[in-house]
């Protein structure tokens, strides 16, 4: 499926990764998940239960020491999937659970008072979404929420505080997008936040003490390195040192110290690289990169232990490796 990227008169790919992707993974399990970590403060990693259903263009939240994935496409981006599926990093054991009411890919997610939500995405012909649904893992059911201010696809997404911040995205004629987009679920309402310096889709996205930080991403077909840190209190963005390799969607987390771990990304090839961002100095730092170049996704427990889950390898072939280490 082709889908347009950038202005009028900019060639159209051939796949919507191809335009966009990386993707996201990042969870940290706690202390009792049996990985290794070398002495000099490199990355061990360690594979883990495989993702019983292979996807890219997924999305993570974590509720409860457990990583939620939701949604994605098949190889080749044939196909948009309405999949959920849950790990336990104690059992390493995944579970399926009740499906998304709708179906996407490159969609956001993220989890507040316990109910896990799918933001937007891009349904199977490339079309943005401003659909929202939420699903509740004590009854297993899905409700539907109020919609999206702004459609967007490949859009990311991060809660702190009781809200949820929705980030950029492309819109259906693939223009990045700019839009800092505010949920509040007890009011079931969106609003608006200042947009972002840097328009663009599938940026890597989390918090890290009050700001909220969006690294890389793709605009008008090309990966972005820019990286900024949004301040709610004070509805404003800062420009922060930009990542040394330029992907879209990458896999993100904070760590318990606050440092902030980017692995993988895209567009196709995907890229193994992994990094390490101190909010402090301002500074990023190379790690040992992953075992398979990957555009995943993922989540962060309990403050030191990596997931990277699923998403695209290869020529858009849908992956469910999913790796882990614990982070020195």
């Amino acid at each position: 499926m082709t889908i347009p990227i950038g202005r009028k008169g900019q060639r159209r790919l051939p796949t919507r990764i191809c335009a966009f992707t990386l993707a996201l993974a990042a969870v940290t399990a706690t202390a009792s998940v049996a990985l290794a970590t070398s002495l000099d403060g490199k990355l061990s990693w360690t594979a883990q239960a495989p993702l019983p259903t292979a996807r890219g263009g997924l999305a993570s939240a974590t509720e409860d020491g457990q990583i939620f994935v939701l949604g994605g496409l098949t190889s080749g981006e044939a196909t948009t999937l309405n999949t959920v599926q849950a790990y336990n990093p104690q059992t390493k054991h995944w579970r399926t659970l009740a499906p998304m009411p709708t179906a996407r890919g490159f969609l956001g997610a993220a989890s507040v008072d316990g109910q896990i939500y799918a933001i937007g995405g891009s349904d199977n012909a490339g079309n943005a979404l401003a659909t929202v649904e939420s699903y509740d893992p004590t009854t297993g059911s899905w409700k539907t929420d109020a919609p999206l201010r702004v459609p967007s696809g490949f859009i990311t997404a991060a809660a702190d505080a009781g809200h949820i911040y929705a980030v950029g995205g492309l819109d259906s004629a693939g223009n990045a997008l700019a839009s800092l987009q505010i949920y509040d679920p007890k009011s079931n309402t969106w609003k608006r936040g200042r947009p972002m310096p840097t328009a663009r889709g599938l940026a890597g996205v989390t918090w890290s003490g009050r700001h909220l930080y969006a690294i890389g991403g793709l605009a008008n077909g090309t990966p972005v390195g820019a990286v900024e840190a949004y301040d709610p209190q004070t509805n404003t963005w800062q420009t922060k040192a930009p990542i040394p390799i330029p992907r879209s969607h990458p896999a993100v987390g904070t760590l318990g110290n606050g440092q902030i771990i980017v692995a993988g990304g895209g567009p196709v090839p995907a890229t193994a690289d992994v990094e390490l961002y101190t909010p402090s100095t301002n500074k990023w730092q190379r790690l040992t990169p992953l075992p398979k170049a990957s555009i995943p996704t993922g989540a962060v427990l309990g403050g030191d232990t990596f997931f990277v889950i699923g998403g695209f390898i290869g020529q858009l072939q849908a992956s469910n490796l999913v790796e882990a280490t614990i982070v020195p």
